[in-house]
């Protein structure tokens, strides 16, 4: 068509339907891209497994326990068989770790649950093995050995390991150390040390995606942490420290401590160089202890790190605002939130994954998270649980965030609805119902314990936190 030889009014008529064809194109793209952006993808988070083959043993004097005998002679692809036909077969209950029934339902709801939300990856947030596990071994095996210990703690974890990647068959699975992960003791950590040799070799099934696995074993046996880029979402970086190092509970080895944060700062400066948004994973929290903080109600504010690895953390996160999305600590076994402020725009959500181990009386649980596969910013999490106290009902969704706290939000993420959390009567009694996971056994359930649980979702620091504390609600 050659518009110089129209008339006016019919250019005029012309170039409006183009300007209209545009405007619909525009909002055709702009339609998609919305779409696109508010799509959801999954991911799972495990966290505090505590396995224990120890459950069914009896203190015996002048003999050791013939299960634990069993396994120790035993190659760790036969311990399935072993514990599937040991005598006692009841679930782990309140008050106690994971024995091997418990592992076997948690991981057939994890497959269950995995196959329904079709999840990217898999979260383990440390803690493998039991609480007192070197205690244990010594009284039912009678074995005083550290190679003996060293071996059985290797089976363990190669056993577990098995276990987790047969119940989770496709995608990357990302594990973190905890403090009872160790062949030196509880909180104890060796940089370069045969642990993390050789744990590097049994963790290395769990990642598929070749660059990651060469990620994963370039810096793992350092002192456990590593990073690595999805391979599903290259603009997502997840960071997975060990936080042992920091631990105010850890004779730390400081410059190992400090060559992790330094590695941690590198990592930061890699991704935002890439234009990647990060996730970070560890065991150990940052922040204030509040448990620790009230049971020793004299002796001050209890922090889980040193204050001085809480103040380089988080002056390293300040270095690259809204980098961060989220932070994901496991270790109290309790499933609550915090909302870490870098400035005044910059919050970082914050959550925990509850335990599969009910060793402190909450139920065993573990979450699904949904974020944006653009922003990656968190957009929801679900709690899956198995209420011991009425078996009967089994494993079931115990509650999704977006829906029990909706605030003013109609389509908020995560990150926003936490920043409206408020301290009004039932979002007060909603937020203690699940941070036991469907239990009452915490101090939260004490009405003149909730100011330390409030302040603890806004306070990082021990003198923030006591501020808080000292102008209560």
């Amino acid at each position: 068509m050659n518009v110089a030889r129209l008339s006016l009014s019919r250019r005029l008529k012309f170039f409006l339907l183009i300007g209209m064809l545009l405007i619909t194109s525009c909002q055709k793209v702009f339609a998609l891209s919305e779409k696109v952006s508010s799509a959801s993808e999954t991911f799972l988070s495990v966290a505090d497994i505590h396995f224990t083959p120890f459950t069914s043993c009896k203190v015996l004097r002048l003999t050791a326990c013939p299960l634990i005998v069993k396994l120790m002679k035993a190659k760790y692809e036969d311990w399935k068989n072993i514990l599937e036909n040991d005598d006692n077969k009841a679930m782990s209950t309140y008050g106690q770790d994971t024995n091997y029934f418990l592992l076997k339902s948690s991981l057939s709801e994890i497959q269950n649950i995995r196959a329904k939300e079709k999840t990217r990856f898999t979260l383990i947030l440390g803690d493998f093995l039991a609480h007192n596990y070197r205690e244990q071994y010594v009284l039912y095996s009678h074995d005083h050995t550290q190679a003996g210990y060293n071996n059985f703690v290797k089976k363990t974890l190669q056993f577990l390991t098995a276990e987790i990647r047969q119940a989770i068959p496709a995608g990357d699975i990302y594990p973190a150390i905890g403090n009872n992960d160790s062949y030196t003791g509880d909180y104890s950590v060796v940089p370069h040390g045969v642990f993390f040799q050789e744990t590097e070799k049994t963790w290395s099934v769990f990642i598929k995606d070749e660059n990651n696995l060469k990620s994963f074993q370039k810096s793992f046996s350092t002192a456990g942490y590593y990073s690595i880029t999805s391979p599903i979402n290259k603009n997502m970086r997840i960071i997975v420290l060990d936080t042992v190092l920091f631990s105010s509970s850890a004779t730390t080895d400081q410059d190992a401590a400090h060559t992790e944060l330094q590695w941690f700062s590198k990592e930061l400066g890699e991704a935002a160089k890439q234009k990647q948004h990060v996730l970070i994973a560890f065991h150990i929290p940052v922040g204030v202890d509040v448990y620790r903080t009230l049971k020793k109600a004299f002796g001050g504010i209890k922090e889980f790190w040193q204050p001085e690895f809480t103040n380089l953390f988080q002056t390293k996160l300040q270095e690259y605002p809204g980098l961060v999305t989220a932070i994901l600590p496991g270790h109290i076994h309790m499933d609550t939130f915090q909302v870490l402020s870098l400035s005044k725009v910059d919050d970082v959500p914050v959550s925990y994954t509850p335990s599969i181990s009910p060793i402190f009386g909450n139920n065993p649980a573990f979450k699904i998270y949904s974020y944006d596969p653009v922003t990656i910013q968190l957009k929801n999490y679900e709690t899956y649980y198995y209420p011991l106290n009425d078996a009967k009902k089994g494993w079931q969704q115990e509650y999704s965030f977006n829906s029990t706290y909706k605030f003013a939000c109609t389509d908020c993420d995560l990150k926003k609805r936490m920043q409206q959390f408020t301290s009004e009567k039932r979002v007060v009694s909603l937020f203690r119902e699940y941070y036991a996971v469907g239990k009452h056994g915490q101090p939260i359930a004490e009405e003149n314990n909730w100011q330390h649980y409030w302040c603890h979702i806004r306070s990082f620091t021990k003198s923030d936190f006591k501020t808080c504390i000292d102008h209560p609600l």
